[in-house]
């Protein structure tokens, strides 16, 4: 590794000035440089399309929708995609999980996340599910997925969000460890820590259920989709293909 373009994040009860001495003498004689790669932009989707990856003699499948989604952290529009993704498969009260798992019992746990890259943010809802109850349980998958996109959000369930999400940020802060990895995270980003920690409970409490169909319906696009499908092939192929 090397120290050009590398950043330490430190956060505890210590003296600054202090500390930057003992730094600066620990890792004085690291040196080196190391060119910056070069990271394309987010590929464009093609069409939806499904693949199945033959696991022989599996009795479950591993269901995953995903898309590449040009969205960045820097973007208006993260905070309310964040939250939209909450409440759609975020937790064990979020619709995905609720609707596989509590109403139906297709599987133990559905849920969607974003991961952020470097261009931008790779989109994913999963869940495992019993060979049988594939096909439905893909349906129900791409059910929950459209509705938030077609419908709005209900205040109260936006609030009970907006207040998990809110005692989550505060419960971090509390914590060392967690306050480090948000320092690294703003920085890997190229954001003023500062700026977004004091607005992100002001920025959080102003989203509405029209922005939060606004953001589903302008970033998750079901004819872009992927569906990946992992399990036996002979048991899956019949449902899922059409």
């Amino acid at each position: 590794m090397a120290s050009q373009g590398a950043t330490l994040v430190l956060a505890g009860d210590a003296d600054p000035v202090t500390l930057r001495a003992q730094l600066e003498a620990a890792f004085a004689g690291w040196t080196g440089s190391a060119s910056a790669a070069e990271i394309p932009a987010v590929p464009k989707s093609g069409d939806a399309r499904l693949a199945l990856v033959d696991r022989p003699g599996s009795k479950q499948a591993n269901l995953t929708v995903s898309q590449m989604i040009d969205l960045k952290p820097t973007d208006p529009d993260y905070l309310a995609f964040l939250v939209m993704n909450q409440i759609l498969g975020g937790s064990a009260t979020s619709r995905l999980f609720v609707n596989l798992r509590v109403d139906k019992g297709y599987t133990y746990g559905a849920y969607s996340r974003p991961q952020i890259l470097e261009k931008g943010i790779l989109w994913t809802a999963s869940a495992e599910v019993r060979n049988e109850v594939a096909a439905p349980a893909l349906a129900e998958m791409n059910k929950e997925i459209a509705g938030m996109r077609d419908g709005l959000v209900t205040e109260q369930t936006l609030g009970a969000v907006k207040r998990y999400l809110a005692g989550l940020f505060l419960l971090k802060l509390s914590s060392i460890d967690y306050s480090a990895d948000s320092l690294a995270g703003y920085e890997r980003n190229k954001q003023s820590a500062e700026r977004e920690m004091a607005s992100y409970l002001e920025r959080l409490n102003a989203l509405t259920p029209e922005d939060i169909r606004r953001v589903a319906q302008k970033y998750l696009d079901p004819s872009k989709m992927v569906t990946v499908a992992v399990g036996d092939d002979a048991a899956l192929r019949p449902a899922l293909k059409p």
